[in-house]
């Protein structure tokens, strides 16, 4: 009948695709290899094309292929050093021997194998601070100007100042905010059907674990409240009162334009919190957002004139028009805490959510440095923690990413976790050496950058050159955080270790 012989077609027309695949793949020994054990999806996807990339994902779904992790080897090198270590008290071995479930068991057995990052002289540093924690639309090193955007300038080079800072884009907005919230790396289809639906655990999620420590806790967005559902992933993560346009946020801002105002939701809502002995803020920001042009941008048009002379063309003055309000948010922020005697008492900390990829690479390149590449240095991004107290700026060289913001958050406030638990570490432990992942499993660390497409790395310093097996051992590092965060959203992981 008709039914079965349009299955029959659907069959036969995966079945081409399967071979066509593989024999591309087959015209080279590596891309065979990528090919085959398809743990890399958007390099596939960069080698081979869209058609390629989108069967091996069906492969993958339907044999149910799962990247196992590396426990006995290539693992990152013991430390000695006189703090202690970031673990808890779970005996991780002994859940591994008595687990029914095999994948559940394999992740206790690379947790207790993981080498964990350390306390530090900065641990506790912000104990009993509040926090104001921001996600910022599209936020790049190039909106940082003392003249144009002058508190971003001071947020950025005061506090601690962290050099070599990375925001990739990976799933664009979710996947950055997914990794500044759970210090895990992102992967489409946990955010699909894990993430997004809240079916997963999240015992450390900052909003519970500051609510344990008597923090009143709030999130915020000026956009659909919903959208990517990001009311259900919020209350996965602890905040029970988040607010958003059209589940209230739309009484106090003008939630029909946009993009929205971040100002226009700094204001309307730092009432909420500001007499609170102790408080944490989330706020997920929109003002930054595409496309960036002065005819339907209303944040670009509202700021136009303070660009209008810059020596750009006019993308980039929209881009940086949009940027300048999220900088007078900030500002009404700042102001707002000093008038009610909160300032010293509160850390702001910010990350963008990704470069603003609406721009091209020439026009990225319009403003200075203009040598930034489309793989690393476009994703060079301040991350910004700031309080008032520090009278130093306290410069950071290890390089990071946005996985590595809550691990360092917890640290910084006394907040006890278990730093094997997450793909990202702690900044400040100057023990443990940075590393930052990209979308196809490129990565940078302290001595050099490694470009999975091309197999190459370069060294910052003709000192600091890696042979093959160490290359070997830290891309073997980037392939256990990826596939360990993965499977930690797969198997709903942290539900084994909530009690």
């Amino acid at each position: 009948n008709q039914k079965n012989l349009l299955s029959s077609i659907i069959s036969f027309i995966i079945l081409l695709l399967f071979s066509y695949s593989f024999f591309i793949a087959s015209l080279n020994p590596n891309n065979k290899t990528l090919y085959i054990e398809a743990n890399n999806i958007p390099l596939i996807h960069k080698q081979f094309g869209v058609s390629i990339s989108f069967t091996t994902q069906i492969r993958k779904a339907l044999i149910h292929q799962k990247q196992s992790l590396t426990t006995s080897t290539s693992q990152e090198s013991e430390i000695i050093t006189n703090y202690e270590k970031q673990v808890s008290s779970i005996d991780f071995q002994h859940l591994a021997k008595t687990s029914d479930d095999l994948n559940i068991s394999e992740l206790h057995t690379y947790v207790a194998n993981s080498n964990p990052s350390y306390q530090n002289e900065y641990t506790g540093y912000f104990k009993d601070k509040n926090l104001i924690l921001i996600m910022a639309e599209s936020f790049n090193g190039i909106a940082v100007s003392a003249e144009l955007t002058p508190t971003l300038y001071k947020l950025v080079h005061n506090g601690f100042h962290f050099k070599n800072f990375y925001s990739p884009v990976i799933l664009s907005t979710i996947g950055g905010e997914f990794q500044e919230l759970t210090g895990l790396y992102p992967d489409l289809s946990m955010l699909s059907y894990r993430w997004r639906t809240g079916v997963n655990e999240f015992p450390f999620g900052i909003a519970i674990v500051f609510e344990k420590m008597d923090y009143q806790t709030y999130a915020y967005h000026n956009h659909d409240f919903d959208f990517q559902e990001r009311n259900i992933y919020l209350e996965s993560l602890g905040f029970n009162n988040y607010q958003g346009c059209f589940n209230g946020l739309e009484d106090k801002i003008d939630c029909e334009i946009f993009p929205k105002s971040d100002l226009e939701m700094i204001e309307a809502t730092v009432n909420d919190y500001i007499d609170d002995d102790k408080f944490m803020v989330y706020y997920a920001t929109v003002s930054g957002h595409m496309n960036y042009d002065f005819t339907d941008n209303a944040m670009s048009i509202k700021n136009q004139d303070l660009v209008k002379d810059l020596p750009y063309s006019n993308r980039v003055k929209a881009y940086l028009a949009t940027q300048i309000e999220l900088d007078n948010a900030l500002n009404s922020l700042l102001n707002k805490l000093a008038e009610n005697n909160k300032l010293d008492d509160t850390v702001i900390a910010l990350v963008g959510d990704h470069y603003p990829y609406a721009l091209s690479l020439d026009e990225v390149n319009e403003i200075p440095p203009h040598d930034k590449d489309a793989t690393f240095e476009i994703n060079r991004s301040p991350f910004i923690l700031y309080n008032a107290t520090i009278d130093e700026p306290i410069n950071i060289d290890k390089v990071g990413g946005q996985m590595d913001v809550i691990p360092t958050i917890y640290n910084l406030f006394a907040i006890p976790y278990d730093s094997r638990l997450f793909a990202g570490r702690d900044l400040l432990d100057s023990k443990t050496p940075g590393l930052v992942i990209f979308n196809d499993a490129s990565w940078i660390n302290d001595v050099g950058k490694y470009n999975a497409a091309s197999d190459e790395f370069v060294p910052f310093s003709e000192n600091e050159i890696l042979d093959d097996l160490a290359i070997q051992n830290i891309n073997d590092i980037v392939a256990n955080r990826i596939n360990f965060s993965a499977q930690v959203m797969k198997y709903n992981y942290y539900h084994f270790l909530n009690n």
